[in-house]
């Protein structure tokens, strides 16, 4: 081997050390232009190590999860934390009355803090799509806002479990189910048959997933509702959507029509299709019906948007036409 070779091999020994600390995106580019020879002439190594500097290498251990909770209360640590006498780690909440036989924990331990706040966990619907890593301590509230929740198919039968997304594939492929996507803020005509007791809509803007679903008022009516295809339907989640359904005559007479205007309920379909009768939704009389299409107009407008990551939650400007609009 040639001295010119030794050379070349000790640089890129030296650049190869550094690549494991970078990002994946510059490694990976890294790599690939020293396999190519393109970093062996011309290359200013020395620009490569601020980017080395910057990026903080990360690690990941297994500990007892005891240690992220608080020795008292046993819920999940969040700062700040006190240490009392007898070296107990207790929360805010317990530090003045854990323990009669250790007093009050008067000790701050922000090393203990710091570590808390740094000790992140894999989302529980990893398996579903979500890459998102989050502090322990917010790890459930991710949970009830995570996109990647999983959902059931509301097709009687099936058994199929996706997120949102998934779904929307599987109705299409599996169920030959139309889609019709949608723009927030907008008012769209459907023509949807009451055979089919659910039909997907899909918002434009950010994939989410709705469901109307139809179904019947003994002879006389159709029950209309629309819902979120979105996991834990609870009074904690925050309401994301606002909905209007109206009907109009078919045959012209505008002054008879009927409309309903609401929140947006969440909805997994774990108990199958959801029934109309359940929560808010439209009684369309059957004379509103033409033959065995029911011709209903349907306007969707965002109300709040939540970072499932960092839980943070931003207002937007609420629909600016929620009131009865009177047909002529």
């Amino acid at each position: 081997m040639s001295v010119g070779d030794g050379k070349r091999n000790a640089k890129k020994g030296r650049t190869q050390a550094l690549v494991p600390v970078m990002k994946p995106n510059i490694q990976q580019q890294v790599t690939e232009d020293i396999e190519d020879g393109e970093l062996a002439h011309g290359t200013n190594m020395q620009a490569l190590v601020p980017l080395v500097k910057e990026i903080p290498s990360q690690i990941d251990v297994r500990i007892d999860v005891t240690l992220l909770h608080c020795q008292a209360c046993r819920l999940p640590f969040k700062p700040p934390v006190f240490v009392c006498a007898s070296g107990h780690a207790v929360c805010c909440h317990c530090r003045k009355s854990h323990d009669e036989m250790c007093g009050v924990a008067s000790i701050h331990c922000g090393g203990l803090g710091a570590f808390i706040c740094a000790s992140k966990v894999a989302c529980s619907y990893k398996d579903f799509g979500c890459n998102s890593y989050v502090v322990y301590h917010q790890a459930h509230a991710h949970m009830r806002a995570c996109h990647f929740a999983p959902c059931k198919c509301p097709e009687s039968g099936c058994g199929f479990l996706s997120a949102p997304p998934g779904l929307v594939e599987h109705f299409a492929t599996i169920h030959s189910r139309p889609i019709t996507y949608v723009r927030y803020g907008r008012s769209w005509n459907l023509s949807l048959p009451i055979s089919k007791s659910w039909h997907v809509i899909v918002g434009q803007e950010d994939q989410n997933v709705f469901l109307v679903t139809l179904g019947e008022l003994g002879t006389a009516a159709t029950l209309v509702s629309l819902v979120c295809v979105r996991a834990n339907n609870t009074a904690s989640t925050t309401t994301r959507f606002w909905c209007k359904l109206s009907v109009v005559y078919p045959g012209g007479d505008k002054d008879k029509v009927v409309l309903m205007s609401s929140t947006v309920s969440n909805n997994t379909m774990l108990d199958g299709t959801p029934r109309p009768g359940q929560g808010m939704f439209l009684t369309v009389p059957r004379e509103l019906i033409s033959g065995e299409l029911l011709a209903i107009n349907v306007r969707i407008d965002p109300v709040h948007s939540i970072d499932a990551a960092t839980m943070t939650e931003t207002m937007l400007p609420p629909p600016h036409d929620r009131k009865t609009r009177r047909f002529r």
